[in-house]
Parts: structure tokens; C-alpha cells; sequence
């Protein structure tokens, strides 16, 4: 069996791989650059991951800063585990890496040799004269930063950091400054204090503001995507890295279960299937997931819903629809919006220009069911509001009544009606139809639909559901999306 590779790393250290390993079933191990604070669950799960999955880890540790520069530098790896959220929108920044899964909580706490011989009890108590103190570096170590920011917010870092005898660039090296009795006191994470024994922590309530997500982040040098994002799915899994980090000291965080290729299901309104599909694939072949997808009116998708059937996510036509099983999901974030059109042949004999043009006697006209799709809904809603419904209705114009848009064009492109009211998505969806048919705007108060999408509270992967929305939520996105009539409404969905 392979085994776990991991090299110790000073701050100015170059990643040069040490150690002796075993044979692996992949041509190379997966590279993952771990802060060293974190090192003893990360060596745990790593051999965990080998024995289930018979595929070799090489661990290389340092502090979360220095990590970020080394792996810059070498422009090679899989992933970065780094022991604050900062360094990861740094690593954005740099375009280094892609996903993070968030792994586990952790916050800063004094720390003294067993006993607290100097009877440190606050802050302040490090001001003191003769205190001695060890730190980890602020430009190299996560804590370091981190105390740094807090100490500075309470105006004690330069006292604090005037009584520092020394700046180490991790707090595993601060930490064996505390026990060995070379220093009086450090500030490092509490997860970190529960791994060293004789030492013990000083909790001063102005640290629980440090509170920060240890993550695991996908780099974009990654050869191989999906066993990247597998280990890292592995290793923020509830019930696999996240036991080994809490047994540990490290606080919980929501997890994911674990599963080597999880079956996810997405339910999603019939005129999103065009703007998300592709993305849908893509994001599945990355992640090295299975997403059965179910397109069809909303209607029917909730009807479905109360069924029994349990999506992980449900992208809706309209806020309406997903208002009808909110129950079932997280808060929904609208993606983008889409406005109610007619459709007409591009020589449009019937002369249509307004809603009410829709009631001329011979006109045959296409509407969606308003049970069954979130289309049907928002094409009745405004007919009662022109005060067209029941004179639509009467004239006995509405020939063809669906549950989705598309079959409304298809219909409408083979001669069999002279109009339809549509989404504007539908209207652009394909070439043929662009060529063919002229879309008329409606301009009325309400004619717009929102596409939220939600999580189901019910799902085991509900963050995977959340980086698959943050694929179809991203600039590329956004503009297949725009191209196909769609507005845009994300980020956050303000």
C-alpha cells in the first residue's frame, strides 16, 4: 500500500519532495500543499484515502502564506489546504485556484506551559515587562495574520509584539516554543493547542472574533480535476476528513457525505434546459459526478415534489414555483430573469403587435398550461391583468395549450398557429427559430420572470449543489445565458 509523503517546510524553503513512497496506481501522487498547523488530521485522512482508494497523497507543509508563494513558484500541484478564508481569495486573485471546500472552524487562544506559571489570564497580561512571547510570522502563518488584525483592532499588537522574542513561521514551531518553557505565552489557533501536550490555552473572549474556515482549494494546475476534487471532497466529507479534523480540536462545519462518484439529481424548469445543459456536463466531468437532470414545467416538477421525489436542487422558471415547495429548500438565489413574448411567423400575416391582438377572430394562438409550467402561470397573470382572459378564453382562439414553451414553437414554426406567447429563451433557443419567427415585446408591469435557484435541505451533497451553482453563476454563464434572451441577475442573486 502507498504511502503518505510530506516534506517539513521553512518559510524560505523550496517544495523539494523527501521521502521514500510505494508503488501507485496513478502515474503521479496528488501534490497538496497543507498550513502546517493542520498536519496531523490531513496525515490521517491522507492514509485513509489511500487505503479506500489504493491512490498516493504527497503532503507538503508550511505556513498558509508561505504556501501560497511556494506553490506560485512552482507552478505545479493539486491542491491547498490553507488555514483562513483570506489566503484563498488571494489565491483567486492570483488565478491559482478554482473550488474551495470549507474543512473545519478554528480560532485563536493564548497559550502557556501547563500550570500558567506567569498566571496569564487576559491580553493585557502579555503586555506586561519581562513577558516573553513567540508569534507566528504574519507574513508567513494564518494565526500570525490573523492575531495580528484582532491585536491591532484592540490596540495592543504593539505592546504584544514589543514583549515577542520570536517570530516563527508556524505555530506547530510556536507551539513547541510554549512547551519546551522558551517562552512565557503565544497566540495560536486552539485546534493547534489540543494537539501539543504540555501546554494549555487562555481564552480571552476578544479571540472569539477570529473564528475562521479552514479550507481545502482545487488548484488550477491540477492535471487531473476530478481525483483532485475527490480527495477534496473526501477530506470536507462529514463523514470522513471531518471526524479526523474534530477529534482533532477543530470546530464542525457542514459536510457533504462522502461518496467516490455521487448520483445527484437537478430539477430544472423546461426553458433553462438550453442555457444550462452544456454547463451541467461540464461541471459532472469535472467533478466526476453523476447529475440525472429532469427538465419539464414547473408545475409538473412540483406536483413530482409533493410526489415523493427529492432533488438535490431545483432551478425554477419562477419564483412562484419554488415558492410552492419552499419548505423543501435552502432560501433560492435568483440567476436570471426572462420576459413573456409573442411569437409569430417572421411575415406575421395576422398583423399581431399587442397582447390584444391575440383575440381577432381566426387567430390561432398557443399558450402554456397554467398548472403545469411556471409559464402558464405568468401568461394567465397577465391576460387577467389586460383584461384579455376571459375574452381569449371566449373566442375560441387558444388551439394548443402545453406544458412547456418549446412544443408552443415547434408548433408554431409547422404552420399550425399563428402565435404563441412565449418566454423570450424560447424565442432565441435555436438558429431556426431566430430565422423563422419574429418575437414581439410585451413591455407590461409583471411580464418578467425570475429563475431562482435552491439547495434542498434534504440533500447529502447540498455543497457540491452550491458549487454547481456557482458554475452556471459565472461570467461565462452569464453570457450564453444573455445570448439566449435570458436576463442576468447573479452574483447573489441581487
Amino acid at each position: 500500500m502507498p504511502g503518505v509523503r510530506w516534506t517539513i517546510m521553512l518559510a524560505v524553503a523550496l517544495l523539494v519532495p523527501m521521502g521514500v513512497h510505494g508503488a501507485s496506481t496513478d502515474p503521479e501522487p496528488l501534490l497538496v500543499y497543507c498550513a502546517a498547523g493542520i498536519k496531523k488530521p490531513v496525515v490521517e485522512v491522507a492514509r485513509l484515502w489511500e487505503e479506500e482508494t489504493g491512490q498516493e497523497v504527497q503532503l507538503q507543509f508550511g505556513g498558509s502564506g508561505t504556501l501560497l508563494n511556494n506553490l506560485a513558484l512552482a507552478g505545479k500541484g493539486d491542491l491547498y489546504i490553507a488555514a483562513e478564508e483570506s489566503y484563498f481569495q488571494m489565491a483567486r486573485e492570483r488565478g491559482l485556484v478554482r473550488e474551495v471546500i470549507p474543512l473545519a472552524t478554528q480560532q485563536l487562544v493564548i497559550t502557556v506551559p501547563t500550570g500558567n506559571p506567569k498566571s496569564i489570564e487576559s491580553l493585557e497580561d502579555l503586555t506586561a515587562e519581562g513577558v516573553r512571547i513567540s508569534m507566528p510570522n504574519p507574513e508567513a502563518a494564518a494565526a500570525g495574520k490573523v492575531a495580528r488584525s484582532v491585536l491591532r483592532s484592540h490596540g495592543l499588537w504593539e505592546d504584544i509584539s514589543g514583549n515577542t522574542k520570536v517570530f516563527k513561521p508556524t505555530v506547530g514551531d510556536v507551539a513547541v516554543d510554549v512547551r519546551l518553557g522558551a517562552v512565557d505565552a503565544a497566540i495560536i489557533w486552539d485546534s493547534t493547542a489540543s494537539q501539543f501536550e504540555g501546554i494549555e490555552a487562555v481564552h480571552d473572549p476578544r479571540l472569539e472574533q477570529s473564528t475562521e474556515v479552514v479550507g481545502i482549494g482545487v488548484l488550477e494546475s491540477t492535471k487531473d480535476p476530478a481525483r483532485a476534487i475527490g480527495f477534496a471532497r473526501f477530506v470536507g466529507a462529514a463523514d470522513r476528513g471531518q471526524i479526523n479534523m474534530q477529534a482533532h480540536g477543530f470546530g464542525q462545519v457542514a459536510g457533504d457525505d462522502w461518496s467516490s462518484r455521487p448520483r445527484l439529481v437537478l430539477f430544472a424548469g423546461a426553458m433553462l434546459h438550453p442555457a444550462i445543459e452544456t454547463r451541467v456536463d461540464d461541471f459532472a466531468r469535472r467533478e466526476g459526478v453523476d447529475i440525472e437532470r429532469v427538465y419539464n414545467g414547473c408545475g409538473m416538477l412540483v406536483s413530482q415534489m409533493k410526489a415523493g421525489s427529492k432533488p438535490d436542487a431545483y432551478f425554477a422558471c419562477d419564483r412562484s414555483f419554488l415558492e410552492l415547495v419552499s419548505d423543501r429548500f435552502q432560501p433560492g438565489i435568483d440567476v436570471s430573469t426572462n420576459p413573456l413574448v409573442i411569437l409569430v411567423p417572421a411575415e406575421n400575416p395576422r398583423n399581431i403587435q399587442l397582447l390584444s391582438d391575440l383575440v381577432q377572430p381566426g387567430t390561432r394562438v398557443g399558450i402554456a398550461h397554467p398548472e403545469q409550467s411556471a409559464l402558464g402561470a405568468l401568461t394567465r397573470k397577465i391576460l387577467l391583468q389586460e383584461e384579455l382572459h376571459g375574452s381569449l378564453e371566449a373566442s375560441g382562439n387558444i388551439r394548443v395549450v402545453s406544458p412547456t414553451g418549446e412544443y408552443l414553437v415547434n408548433q408554431l414554426r409547422v404552420g399550425g398557429l399563428d402565435a404563441v406567447v412565449v418566454y423570450g429563451s424560447n424565442a432565441n433557443a435555436s438558429a431556426a427559430t431566430r430565422q423563422t419567427c419574429v418575437s414581439i415585446s410585451l413591455d407590461l408591469p409583471g411580464s418578467i420572470a425570475h429563475q431562482p435557484w435552491a439547495v434542498s435541505r434534504d440533500s447529502n451533497h447540498a455543497l457540491t449543489m452550491n458549487r454547481l451553482y456557482e458554475a452556471l453563476s459565472s461570467d461565462e454563464s452569464a453570457d450564453h445565458f444573455r445570448s439566449l434572451g435570458f436576463g442576468w441577475v447573479t452574483s447573489t442573486g441581487q
